[in-house]
């Protein structure tokens, strides 16, 4: 039961770190979205979390399959699953979330996303994922060397990501610095 609740809430949290960080500033400039008063803001960043939640939950179920399976198949389990398994979810849910948007793009609109992007937006994107998951992998070897440490440290640190992802949405968007119509306060 603690493995699905870590399943279930891990991807919600890295779901939603990953739709505000990430997401929600992409689909604002595919969209041509731009937030105008704070109640639009507070919308969308509303509703990107929620989505971002619902597709971190769902994405990171279809992982979690492999991940617990080799959990169940070692000789050795790990001493942290729940960490394990968070943690796992943190590395491996980009790489879905980048595999789904492929296939939609491709299937509904016949074009790969990001394809307008200059080729060093990739190597930056690339660059920033090999940065966290190396992070998450100092994190695994730190809690291993731990005495129990609570899940709830993570839990904390990805809600603060994602509130800090939210406030800090209006100053990541290129676009509305474009426009007078609306200064981030």
């Amino acid at each position: 039961m603690r493995l699905l609740a870590a399943i279930l809430v891990g991807g919600a949290l890295w779901g939603t770190v990953f739709g505000l960080w990430v997401g929600a500033p992409l689909v604002a400039d595919a969209h041509s979205l731009v937030p105008r008063t704070l109640d639009d803001w507070i919308r969308f960043g509303a509703v990107m979390g929620v989505i971002s939640a619902g597709l971190g939950i769902a994405i990171s179920t279809f992982l979690a399959i492999p991940l617990v399976a080799w959990q169940a198949a070692r000789r050795r389990p790990a001493r942290e699953a729940e960490w394990t398994l968070v943690l796992s979810l943190g590395a491996l849910l980009p790489l879905a979330w980048l595999l789904v948007a492929v296939i939609v793009e491709l299937a509904f609109f016949g074009r790969m996303p990001l394809s307008r992007r200059p080729p060093a937006y990739a190597a930056a994107g690339v660059s920033a994922y090999l940065v966290a998951v190396a992070a998450l992998v100092a994190v695994h070897r730190r809690i291993r060397a731990a005495a129990r440490p609570p899940i709830g440290r993570l839990v904390g640190a990805l809600v603060a990501a994602a509130v800090v992802g939210a406030v800090a949405l209006p100053y990541r968007l290129p676009a509305c610095l474009l426009r007078p119509q609306f200064v981030p306060a």
